[in-house]
């Protein structure tokens, strides 16, 4: 929770300095660039990704209580696979009563806050798209161009977490709200999304980006080009081998 809360801030962040860096508002983008703002934001952000982060670990069952939720007749033998790894001593790192008001509510708000999150956030950068074009004789093509390129980018690092993050994590939350079974190999599948969030992300941004793009295809051609086996040099300057030779005495002398 912590990590998905300050990852969706620091996109917040980047979104706020792009829509100032297009409408051209030096007076702003001065403001939002002080290190006073800066470290009021990050203090800001900190405050709320650390609270949702505690929020999440002070709601989960204590490992203590597994056995009461057990044996107060709570229904856990209603879901056999994790009755059976709890037996087997499976080490289970989160545990949330389903029939709790209190977790369901808060499963319920942090749904809604995200979606919220979401489209205020699409909303701005579609803004930012709009301004952009309306304030393009400001930007050399160049420069246009490479503003166009890094809100797409941002617009699709909003999206990606939806796909490799809340939408797996919402299953999971919904398989403790409505009590439907989460198989083991239907929870590979979901650890596997989540992990593929930073790859995705960082491929989008090498794709999204030309000089990225340029540089990142243009160190793979050149990898391709080289040969399988070291090849001996048909000839050697002497200059070479005279440089080679004094660098070795320098280190073994």
């Amino acid at each position: 929770m912590l990590c998905i809360t300050a990852m969706l801030i620091a996109l917040a962040e980047c979104l706020i300095y792009r829509w100032l860096v297009v409408r051209s508002n030096d007076d702003a983008l001065k403001i939002f660039l002080k290190p006073s703002t800066l470290v009021i934001v990050s203090i800001v952000g900190l405050f709320i990704a650390v609270s949702n982060a505690l929020a999440s670990y002070f709601l989960a069952m204590k490992p203590e209580d597994y056995a009461n939720y057990i044996s107060y007749g709570k229904k856990l033998s209603e879901y056999p696979h994790i009755w059976e790894k709890l037996q087997d001593d499976f080490s289970v790192v989160f545990m949330y009563d389903p029939d709790s008001t209190i977790i369901q509510i808060y499963f319920i708000l942090g749904f809604v806050q995200f979606i919220l999150y979401e489209v205020i956030s699409i909303a701005i950068a579609w803004n930012i798209l709009y301004t952009l074009r309306q304030n393009s004789q400001y930007f050399s093509p160049k420069t246009y161009k490479m503003h166009r390129q890094l809100t797409f980018l941002l617009i699709g690092q909003l999206l990606i977490p939806i796909m490799c993050i809340v939408l797996p994590t919402s299953i999971l939350l919904l398989s403790v709200l409505f009590h439907f079974r989460i198989t083991s190999w239907n929870n590979d599948v979901i650890m596997l999304t989540q992990a593929l969030y930073a790859s995705v992300n960082s491929l989008m941004t090498i794709l999204f980006v030309t000089p990225y793009r340029k540089y990142t295809f243009a160190k793979i051609a050149c990898w391709s080009n080289k040969p399988s086996r070291i090849q001996p040099a048909d000839h050697v300057p002497v200059s070479d081998i005279s440089s080679i030779v004094t660098i070795a005495r320098q280190m073994f002398t």
